[in-house]
């Protein structure tokens, strides 16, 4: 009996030592997963407060891209409706323009119409005046014969008179054969013009 309360014993402190050492590694156990479970719960923290302050940048962020896009976009409203004023100026100039154009095309050949219309006029007149020279030189050399002798028909027939003229006494002018033309012919002469 001895022998098995020996064994007993023995088994019963192999027990306690397996008990122990069980206990032990346990523990140990424990100790690494306390150990692991508050290392993952830093981690846990550490990402939190990672998480927190991407948040809180992108936030911040996402606040200045949005007042940067209403800055953008309120530009982009004026000069979209400083465009719309600048093309309907242009608009309008072009259109004013245009008008302008076509008055000044008008009256262009309005006066060139005029002015082709004046240069007929003036090419007639030219044209009549040369017919009614024309016809004076004609009639003039027509009538100049027949005058030519009325006016030696109405002298007296006398001798020529061969008399010595001193050099002081001026000559007298003789009458241009226009101005006894005109006389002839009952016209009266240009008062701009000097006398023949």
């Amino acid at each position: 009996m001895r022998c098995l309360r020996k064994s007993a014993a023995e088994e019963k402190m192999l027990l306690q030592r397996e008990v122990e050492e069980l206990t032990s590694k346990l523990s140990m156990k424990e100790r690494e997963d306390v150990k692991h479970h508050e290392w993952q719960e830093e981690i846990w923290r550490d990402l939190k407060e990672a998480h927190i302050i991407k948040q809180q940048r992108f936030a911040s962020e996402l606040q200045f891209e949005r007042s940067t896009n209403k800055a953008l976009l309120d530009e982009l409203e004026t000069l979209r409706a400083s465009n719309n004023e600048i093309s309907q100026r242009a608009e309008a100039d072009y259109l004013r323009a245009g008008q302008q154009a076509s008055h000044l095309m008008a009256l262009l050949e309005k006066l060139t119409s005029q002015m082709h219309s004046f240069q007929a006029e003036q090419d007639l007149l030219r044209l009549q005046m040369m017919e009614e020279m024309r016809g004076l030189r004609k009639s003039a050399a027509e009538e100049k014969p027949a005058y030519l002798e009325s006016l030696s028909d109405a002298l007296p027939a006398s001798e020529p008179v061969e008399t010595e003229l001193s050099e002081e006494t001026p000559k007298k002018k003789k009458s241009s054969i226009w101005k006894k033309i005109r006389q002839h012919l009952g016209l009266r002469r240009r008062k701009n013009q000097p006398h023949d």
